[in-house]
């Protein structure tokens, strides 16, 4: 109130706000309480299938349970609470790359030489395979378990054959329907995920290496693909 006694209206409107708050029910409560815990665990389980990728591609072998857990920061119960044993843990990680968002191959090649659009996009398929690979070529020891086999299949089409013909597209323009597929074939037999492991795993070659060799052998399919039909670069430089 003021000095004579009237009512302010800014108090009279608090006043009336506090008196028509209602309390948040029990129920509010439990079911906000619920959520938090969801979303913790669901980052938990996050970072647990990311140590798990991470230890695959630094050692390519099984982590144990422990180093897992080590890695991602959180109790060995943690683990065990989410993941039952390590094949769980194993399709968990299958499911989290396979379903994680991929790279968008963007590099602009408009208006280059091919052995400079053959140098970027080789490399594209080169840090591709060094991300996929070690996955791949480890759990190709358990390719005979279903589960484990349907999940290398999707990472063999979805990331790399399906790959072949957005990244090579342009570069058999002038080939007709049936010849670039039979050359898109070719070119996924010669930058094949077993090419790569040969080369990485069983050569040993540095990365540098192997995308030398890749530029060269695929300089070479292009040649024959291309044989009497006139370059893409060339034909938008003569327009």
């Amino acid at each position: 109130m003021d000095s004579k006694g009237k009512a302010h209206p800014v108090a009279a409107t608090g006043v009336f706000s506090m008196n028509k708050a209602k309390p948040r029910q029990p129920e509010q409560g439990q079911a906000m309480a619920a959520d938090g815990r969801l979303r913790r665990s669901e980052r938990t389980k996050h970072k647990i299938v990311s140590a798990y990728l991470t230890l695959v591609r630094l050692h390519l072998r099984e982590p144990s349970m422990r180093e897992v857990a080590e890695v991602a920061g959180c109790a060995l119960r943690s683990v065990y609470e989410r993941m039952s044993d390590t094949h769980t843990l194993r399709l968990a990680a299958l499911d989290h790359a396979i379903n994680g968002t991929l790279r968008k191959f963007d590099v602009r090649l408009h208006g280059l030489g091919r052995q400079l659009r053959l140098q970027a996009i080789v490399g594209f398929q080169v840090e591709e395979y060094e991300q996929w690979a070690p996955l791949w070529h480890f759990l190709m020891q358990h390719e005979h378990l279903p589960d484990v086999k349907v999940r290398l299949d999707q990472i063999r089409h979805r990331v790399l054959r399906d790959r072949m013909v957005e990244l090579y597209r342009s570069e058999l323009a002038g080939s007709s329907e049936a010849d670039r597929a039979n050359w898109l074939q070719l070119l996924n037999a010669t930058t094949s995920l077993e090419s790569w492991q040969y080369h990485r795993y069983f050569e040993l070659l540095p990365v540098e290496k192997v995308h030398e060799q890749w530029v060269w052998y695929v300089d070479r399919i292009l040649t024959a693909a291309l044989s009497g039909v006139e370059e893409p670069g060339a034909a938008m430089a003569a327009r």
